[in-house]
């Protein structure tokens, strides 16, 4: 009886309202710890910590919508500099400690029925050689069931595209998990075809294939760089994959 009346707790309007977030769920990391250990491990390149990680058999998934007006600019200000760029200061300044204060509150509220939380950060510390972080929010929201991951290698949520922002926080309280979402892209390209830095192979997301064979991270992050070739205030702003994905645009909503 205690954990429904913790499950009802969680439920979207009541928790997540009260958490200042757009989508909350619940996932199941078993049949992910294999590519969490992996992950993390490459990350930190530390064994004892990835192991801590897979201490933790579920996840509550947070998220919060990107402002749409901002993310509809991203085409027109792509090559703005990344200090003066307002979707980054949104994202980094508004949306990102928005996430951490909400993670906060979850975990000690989980903490408070007496249940292990850790919170994740927005952020996550990464392994800048080997462009991967220690823990992956789109497939904690994946595994929560509230999008699938696309041909950009988002995670696409039915309702606002790639157009969130994730945060996660690892529990062991046995809440009931959500069941992932396995819808294709189909034959849409938007995303491989916008890409200035042709990143995206248009291959469908399968979990045992590696990210390199959708998606090439040190293409990304190149351009980013710029010509500069060093994270600095003349990096840019891209996004166009957020901006060109048809689900989750104002006008999709609306059908």
């Amino acid at each position: 009886m205690a954990m429904q009346r913790l499950e009802a707790e969680l439920e979207p309007g009541s928790l997540a309202s009260q958490l200042g977030v757009d989508l909350l769920g619940v996932a199941d990391l078993t049949p992910a710890q294999p590519f969490i250990l992996a992950q993390c491990e490459k990350a930190l390149r530390s064994q004892e910590s990835a192991q801590f990680l897979t201490t933790f058999p579920r996840a509550l998934s947070l998220g919060i919508h990107i402002s749409d007006a901002l993310v509809e600019r991203l085409p027109d200000n792509r090559q703005e500099p990344r200090n003066l760029s307002p979707y980054i200061f949104h994202i980094y300044n508004v949306v990102n400690p928005t996430l951490e204060a909400a993670s906060l509150r979850l975990t000690r509220w989980l903490q408070g029925h007496s249940f292990k939380a850790l919170p994740l950060p927005a952020s996550s510390p990464w392994n800048r050689q080997e462009l991967v972080a220690i823990f992956s929010h789109k497939l904690a929201a994946h595994l929560s069931g509230l999008g699938w991951i696309g041909k950009n290698s988002l995670l696409i949520t039915p309702h606002y595209g790639p157009r969130v922002r994730w945060i996660t926080v690892l529990t062991d309280a046995p809440l009931e998990t959500g069941t992932p979402l396995h819808k294709k892209c189909g034959r849409c390209r938007e995303c491989v075809e916008v890409c200035p830095a042709a990143a995206f192979t248009g291959i469908e997301f399968d979990p045992s294939d590696p990210r390199e064979a959708r998606y090439d991270a040190a293409k990304c992050s190149l351009y980013l760089l710029g010509d500069a070739g060093s994270a600095s205030s003349s990096s840019h702003v891209c996004g166009l994959c957020i901006a060109a994905c048809p689900v989750g645009k104002p006008s999709y909503r609306k059908v």
